[in-house]
């Protein structure tokens, strides 16, 4: 072979092994790009780690304090609770020592309308005998011992014809004094304790009027509807069962609360099935305080 084939051959090899470093050197530049980007993806996703770890410990004491805070409520909620039942406990005791001391007093009121009419007794024997006579007085006609011309110790009051008994019981200087019972005009009665003509003390009503036609039966309390009773309609029909205090409702009437003798909102139901003849609200329920009524007419 000849020397210029050769050189030929010689440059040829040499002009592919540059073309073959050259590639390389072109492949190894892009794998370092590659691996720089793969370093900036692997510290960026290091970074995002790190991140949601702090943001897992930031949440976690944020749990830790709501957890401790609802502790700290719930220990609350409950010395509120152990405190509203302490109360309660002592109000019910005060309630009772209360009642206690009302009764009490009632009675100790009873006793001493007894021992004054007593007394009064005791006077009249020590001035002599009282002779029964029958007088006019206060619009009636009275039949009764007398004393100083007026009604003194037992007797009888009734209407100026007779037809019907006023009063029937004890008297002190013409006033009911002591021990008696009243009668109205629609045939009840009220019987209990009398002081200077007024009635004192627990005692105890059938019929008694309330207006408007309706009617209360029950216990009184200085000469007023007090403790459980029961008013009727003027027809008989029950309009009202339950506690009073100083002659006014108190409590729940029927689909309505009652306070201080008025209803100022709810639901009135008689307690009958034949509704159709009721006429309305008593009289002296005032119209401004009239709950409402579903009156059936024909």
């Amino acid at each position: 072979m000849d020397a210029d084939v050769l050189l030929s051959l010689s440059q040829d090899h040499r002009h592919t092994q540059q073309a073959l470093i050259e590639e390389l050197t072109r492949q190894r530049d892009e794998l370092r790009g590659e691996l720089g980007d793969y370093k900036r993806r692997l510290e960026a996703a290091e970074q995002r780690d790190r991140d949601a770890e702090a943001h897992m410990r930031l949440l976690e004491a944020q749990l830790a304090r709501e957890s401790a805070l609802r502790t700290e409520v719930q220990r609350q909620r409950d010395e509120y609770l152990a405190e509203r039942d302490e109360l309660k406990t002592e109000r019910d005791a005060y309630r009772q020592r209360h009642d206690q001391a009302e009764q009490h007093r009632h009675q100790a009121e009873a006793r001493s309308q007894e021992l004054a009419t007593e007394l009064a007794r005791q006077k009249e024997n020590d001035a002599g005998p009282l002779v029964p006579k029958t007088i006019v007085w206060s619009g009636g006609l009275y039949y009764g011992t007398v004393q100083d011309g007026k009604p003194h110790g037992s007797g009888v009051l009734r209407t100026l014809d007779g037809s019907r008994k006023v009063y029937e019981g004890d008297w002190m200087a013409g006033c009911r004094q002591g021990t008696g019972t009243a009668y109205w005009s629609n045939g009840g009665a009220r019987k209990g304790q009398w002081a200077s003509g007024q009635m004192v003390g627990e005692g105890r009503a059938d019929k008694m009027p309330l207006g408007g036609g309706t009617t209360y039966t029950g216990p009184l309390l200085a000469g007023k509807p007090h403790g459980h009773g029961t008013s009727y309609h003027q027809n008989g029909n029950k309009l009202y069962e339950g506690q009073w205090e100083n002659g006014q409702r108190y409590g729940i009437l029927f689909d309505g609360q009652w306070n201080k003798g008025f209803a100022p909102e709810g639901t009135f139901y008689p307690s009958y099935s034949q509704q159709h003849d009721y006429g309305g609200p008593p009289a002296w329920v005032p119209s401004s305080m009239t709950p409402t009524y579903p009156y059936h007419t024909p």
